[in-house]
């Protein structure tokens, strides 16, 4: 059963923005609604993840969203850390403002 780990709404500025970062043991996955996009955006979600303790954090997950989604809730793949877990935003283009964004990270 999932566990909420934490969760937010993030206003995009077009610069890669950290969501949250965790630490704990667990497998993580990142949640995203794009619903408020429209024809003309694009959106990036990432997820970084450490291999070893004195390591650097490494891109785990990559997705790109354009446009107008039928599909607005986006799931990220599980992504197993016992060391750390980061996931970033960024929107890379708008038509009239950056969009909110609500997101959660849920454990397995």
């Amino acid at each position: 059963m999932p566990t909420l780990e934490v969760s937010g709404t993030l206003t995009a500025d077009g610069t890669e923005q950290t969501l949250t970062t965790l630490t704990s043991n667990k497998t993580f996955i990142l949640v995203v609604d794009t619903a408020n996009m429209v024809n003309g955006e694009e959106v990036g979600l990432k997820v970084y993840s450490t291999c070893l303790a004195a390591g650097a954090s490494r891109l785990a997950y990559y997705a790109c969203y354009i446009h107008t989604q039928g599909i607005p809730l986006k799931f990220s793949v599980p992504v197993p850390s016992d060391i750390s877990f980061i996931a970033t935003l960024k929107q890379v283009a708008y038509v009239t403002a950056y969009k909110s964004f609500p997101w959660k990270v849920l454990s397995l």
